[in-house]
C-alpha cells in the first residue's frame, strides 16, 4: 500500500453531492463479517456516469514533496467506512478513461477531527477482490486509525 499525507486535507469529491446509503447490512456467505467491532460501510451512490473532479494537490511522499495534477475521473463506487458512527474513511473505485485498468484509493482521518489527511492505493473496498490465483478475498475495512483504536470512556 502506498501512502500520501496532506496536512490540510485531502478534497474529497462525491461525498456532498451523492446519497448515502446504509450502513449496509454487510454479510459474507449469510454471516457478519469479521470486522473490529463498531465498523459498518455505507455506500455514496450517484447517477450513471458520475465523475469525481480532483483538484491539483501538494502532499508528502516518504517525506518530499509531491504534486497531483487536477483530474476529473469516472467514478465506479464510493464508499463510507465509520466506526461507532463516526466517518474515518472513505474508499473511491475510479475507472480512468485514458488506462485500461481500474484503481482505488483511501482517504483516511488520522486524528479523529473529520479531516482527512492521508491518502492509501489501493484502496479497501466494500466488495470483494480476486486475487492473481483465481481466488478471492473478503472484503476488509481500511486499518483503524490509533484515535479510532483507543477505549471508549
Amino acid at each position: 500500500m502506498t501512502g500520501w499525507y496532506r496536512s490540510e486535507g485531502w478534497a474529497l469529491p462525491g461525498i456532498a453531492d451523492g446519497k448515502i446509503v446504509g450502513p449496509a447490512s454487510a454479510r459474507i456467505n449469510d454471516k457478519p463479517p469479521a470486522w473490529p467491532e463498531g465498523i459498518t460501510i455505507s455506500v455514496i451512490e450517484h447517477d450513471p456516469g458520475y465523475r469525481v473532479s480532483f483538484p491539483e494537490a501538494v502532499f508528502q511522499e516518504n517525506g518530499v514533496q509531491m504534486k497531483m495534477e487536477a483530474r476529473s475521473i469516472p467514478l465506479n463506487g464510493l464508499y463510507r467506512w465509520e466506526i461507532f458512527g463516526k466517518p474515518y474513511a472513505y474508499s473511491y473505485d475510479l475507472w480512468p478513461d485514458d488506462v485500461g485498468c481500474a484503481f482505488s484509493a483511501d482517504f483516511m482521518d488520522d486524528k479523529g477531527d473529520g479531516v482527512f489527511r492521508v491518502m492509501a492505493s489501493p484502496g479497501h473496498l466494500g466488495r470483494r477482490e480476486f486475487t492473481k490465483d483465481g481466488g478471492y478475498r473478503e472484503p476488509q475495512p481500511p486499518p483503524l486509525p490509533e484515535w479510532a483504536s483507543k477505549p471508549k470512556a
